[in-house]
């Protein structure tokens, strides 16, 4: 197989779309525009260091090289053992990164010793190479998604495949990322035009769109309605001069939902038909139409100033909230919605503090955060039926001495990812994240081990 075949098949693996500068001996050539886009993604960097002004689009590509350009497109990043063939060789290290990732087996079965690394690629090999590869790091079959201050990750829910896709050099702010509902595109929010903005960008990250260049706040909370047309999001001047905001996913039809008066908002949600956003105003749990009319009071303040973090169920038949208190009396309620006041019921009544989390993907259950059964007790995560959420029996999920929070459901209901943060000790400010496997309880690391900056993760709800 030639570097321009190779070029051919990454391309249209990872659906790369976005082109950068020809290579000089690549103009004209039938791999022109996949070589091209190939660089454009860093994949590849030439064949004449330290120059790199040439390609060699027909010169064959060996396992070596075919190791060097996945994990540079996979960004594969943990190391694994050697082969007795590579020790010494220049892409020894990124043949080890490929079989800790399980896309190579060695070339000498069963026994898989040796790799080859000199050897030239067949186009079996070549086919083999990328179905492991995609199989690791497969786009719309559930990655989690998570920032770090810095960069947008993906992983795979067993904590391999680890990719970064926003790789901005300035160390510019990149975080608070949501799926879109099929899967297909991330919505973040990046200072790396200037001012936070929303951004979007496809799956592998190419394509990133500033779709807020012209907002004059600091964009927060941004996340996607139900038919991932519209984003909404909250646009924070200063103080309580804040906004619900709302944008078209091209980045048209910018509208301010919330012009009365300045009131701090945050945390919206839309409902599952898309018909409403629910939001924090004030000292309230409020909704409100996509077009801005409409707007309605769910749940007022219980006289202390209340910072609610709102929650939409799956079948739109709930809203779920935190009711962050001045005395430190936290609790977490729900309420059918359309509903009013007087029908929210609070989840596990007397606990000593209770923050509300996250619904599975049925509406059937929830996931909430509690210092129960003492004063002096960490905040552990509880999972309890939502239709007994004031009486029944919560399940105990965690017993750590850790603050526990940033709950997301698989899509398909049987994991959790969320994060965990150290709030004292050497590593106070640091956090990682974890997936959970609800049936065995089993914990596993799936992000850095204790890196500032970790933002809330969200899991990829495929079609």
């Amino acid at each position: 197989m030639t570097r321009g075949e190779m070029a051919a098949f990454l391309v249209r693996a990872l659906d790369l779309t976005a082109s950068g500068p020809s290579f000089t001996d690549t103009n004209g050539h039938v791999f022109e525009q996949d070589i091209s886009k190939l660089g454009e993604a860093g994949i590849t960097r030439g064949c004449n260091p330290p120059d790199n002004t040439r390609f060699c689009p027909d010169d064959s590509v060996t396992r070596g090289e075919m190791a060097a350009f996945l994990v540079r497109a996979l960004d594969l990043t943990a190391s694994g053992p050697s082969f007795e063939d590579t020790g010494g060789h220049v892409f020894e290290k990124d043949i080890s990164k490929l079989a800790e990732a399980g896309i190579t087996r060695g070339c000498n079965p069963p026994e898989n010793t040796r790799f080859c690394p000199d050897d030239v690629v067949t186009r079996a090999a070549m086919a083999a190479f990328l179905r492991r590869a995609l199989e690791t790091n497969p786009e719309g079959t559930g990655l989690i998604a998570f920032g770090t201050g810095t960069d947008i990750y993906v992983v795979k829910e067993d904590g391999s495949g680890l990719r970064n896709l926003t790789k901005v050099p300035d160390m510019s702010y990149n975080s608070e990322v949501e799926w879109s509902p099929d899967g297909s595109r991330l919505v973040f929010v990046s200072d790396r035009d200037g001012n936070p903005d929303v951004f979007v960008m496809n799956a592998d990250g190419s394509d990133v769109t500033n779709l807020t260049p012209n907002t004059p706040g600091h964009a927060e909370f941004p996340t996607w309605s139900p038919d991932g047309k519209r984003i909404a999001f909250i646009d924070w001047v200063g103080g309580e001069d804040q906004s619900l905001m709302i944008v078209n996913d091209d980045g048209t039809g910018l509208a301010n939902l919330t012009t009365i008066g300045k009131k701090r908002v945050g945390s919206p949600d839309f409902l599952a038909d898309g018909s409403k956003i629910v939001f924090e105003y004030g000292n309230t749990v409020s909704a409100i139409s996509p077009d801005g009319t409409g707007l309605e009071l769910i749940k007022d303040g219980a006289g202390d100033e209340i910072r609610p973090r709102v929650a939409a169920s799956p079948d739109g038949g709930l809203v779920g909230m935190t009711e962050m208190m001045q005395d430190g009396q936290d609790s977490a309620w729900l309420m059918p919605y359309p509903g009013d006041d007087a029908r929210w019921g609070e989840i596990q009544p007397g606990s000593r503090a209770n923050y509300f989390e996250a619904f599975t993907p049925d509406g059937d259950r929830l996931v909430y955060i509690s210092r129960n059964p003492g004063p002096d007790s960490y905040p552990n995560l509880y999972m309890i039926n939502t239709a007994q959420a004031a009486t029944g029996n919560p399940v105990r999920l965690t017993d750590t001495t850790v603050h526990e929070d940033g709950v997301v459901f698989s899509p398909d209901g049987k994991k959790i990812v969320y994060k965990r943060s150290w709030w004292s000790g050497d590593d106070v400010g640091r956090s990682e994240l974890v997936v959970m496997d609800l049936s065995s309880r089993k914990v596993v690391k799936v992000s850095p081990d204790r890196i500032m900056g970790v933002s809330a993760p969200d899991w990829q709800r495929a079609d």
